[in-house]
């Protein structure tokens, strides 16, 4: 939630920086009008189908075979979905697709804040992002699947990854433009963003927004209103031009969540309206963890196996960069010997070059010893990018750590 002052608050804070606010937008970019159009449509797809399904599953009575091929058709549709499941009056996710998520069947559900409101509400929702043990963030869409008398046989539960839902949707409308298009909720939570980095972090409660006053005044202003347009100045790198920036923003809202969609640009044509991670104050991700493999530390408690040190350098590493799966140090000789967090994470898994051609890749980057980004199958069905980066320690190869983060 930044774009619109991040330059401007970020690098030139010292030379102050001028917000105004204005309640109501002149005129609503096209771009920005498109992409609340287009995700309103996706919204509407999935009310429709969420509406549909619930009776279906109403008329399958306890016929889990027919269900789980209703569940396998919403997951057809809608391949930002994580998974999708029945749950039933008592809160225990009943049937699970896709095929790797059926492992949670028999769960135990009742206690999670949205099954507590569909108990109590027994109409639609959807719920704020939260971050899911698989490292990347979720929202839960609920709805409630009653009989004709309107008795409650409990609901159809929808987990989305907003990250993946909004990417195809955004990315195309700002191609090649000079504006920036990301997306919040109004609690401050930046849901999607260009720059993945950024993806996961709260304006109002990450440090790396505090030092900035006028951009959480900025942001407040767009959280507190569901449409409108901000007016920023701030001095351009050379720090010789003062550049005014617009922000435009408007709500989508669905089963009574809103999301605020944020576009920003420069007044002036021909000045870029996006920001870089570098007028943040923030490293690419790639960048900051080559630092991060580098530090003496790190072959330090790799030289005197000291597995929790090693442990509390990649826990580090992980809760500072919102949106890993996990971070992990494989061996020399192609052994990932442990991770973090631990539920993610390979423990002395030996990768054997027979297995797959997926296995193979890999392998092949260990034992080649050279920086490495590789796309693969993870053994759960996702799609993980891994970044392999070489420890050397006082000139010997001792493997590589390497992170995994879900492919949007």
């Amino acid at each position: 939630m930044k774009k619109m002052f991040l330059p401007l608050c970020l690098l030139f804070f010292a030379q102050g920086c001028m917000v105004q606010l204005k309640a109501v937008p002149s005129s609503e970019p096209v771009a920005l009008n498109d992409a609340v159009q287009a995700i309103d449509a996706v919204f509407k797809s999935i009310q429709n189908d969420m509406d549909n399904g619930t009776d279906e599953i109403a008329d399958a009575g306890s016929d889990t075979a027919k269900i789980s091929r209703i569940l396998k058709k919403l997951c057809r549709k809608h391949p930002y979905a994580i998974d999708v499941a029945f749950i039933n009056p008592n809160g225990i996710m009943q049937v699970v697709e896709p095929a790797y998520y059926k492992k949670l069947q028999g769960t135990d559900i009742s206690w999670q804040e949205h099954i507590k409101k569909m108990f109590d509400e027994k109409r639609p929702s959807m719920s704020w992002e939260f971050q899911t043990v698989e490292g990347y963030c979720a929202v839960s869409v609920q709805y409630p699947v009653l009989d004709d008398d309107d008795v409650y046989l409990g609901s159809l539960s929808m987990l989305l990854r907003p990250e993946s839902l909004l990417k195809n949707i955004i990315e195309p409308r700002i191609a090649g433009v000079p504006v920036d298009l990301w997306v919040m909720e109004p609690a401050g939570k930046i849901i999607y963003d260009p720059d993945m980095e950024e993806i996961g972090r709260n304006i109002f409660h990450d440090e790396l927004y505090k030092p900035f006053p006028s951009l959480l005044a900025a942001a407040q202003a767009i959280a507190s209103a569901p449409q409108g347009m901000t007016t920023y100045d701030f001095l351009d790198k050379g720090l010789k031009e003062s550049v005014k920036k617009y922000a435009y923003w408007d709500t989508v809202t669905f089963n009574g969540t809103p999301w605020r969609i944020v576009l920003t640009k420069a007044e002036k044509e021909g000045v870029n309206g996006k920001k870089t991670l570098e007028e943040l104050g923030l490293k690419e991700m790639n960048q900051a963890f080559r630092e991060f493999v580098a530090l003496e530390e790190m072959c330090g408690a790799i030289e005197a196996e000291d597995k929790l040190h090693l442990l509390s350098l990649l826990e580090e590493f992980y809760s500072n960069n919102p949106g890993l799966y996990c971070v992990q140090w494989v061996d020399e000789t192609v052994t990932t010997r442990f991770g973090f967090p631990a539920e993610n994470s390979l423990q002395n898994y030996r990768f054997d070059l027979t297995r797959d051609d997926a296995q193979a890749v890999f392998i092949r980057a260990v034992k080649l010893g050279k920086e490495a980004f590789v796309e693969t199958t993870l053994f759960e069905g996702s799609i993980g990018q891994m970044l392999l980066i070489p420890v050397r320690c006082g000139g010997d190869y001792r493997g590589m750590i390497y992170y995994i983060r879900i492919k949007p």
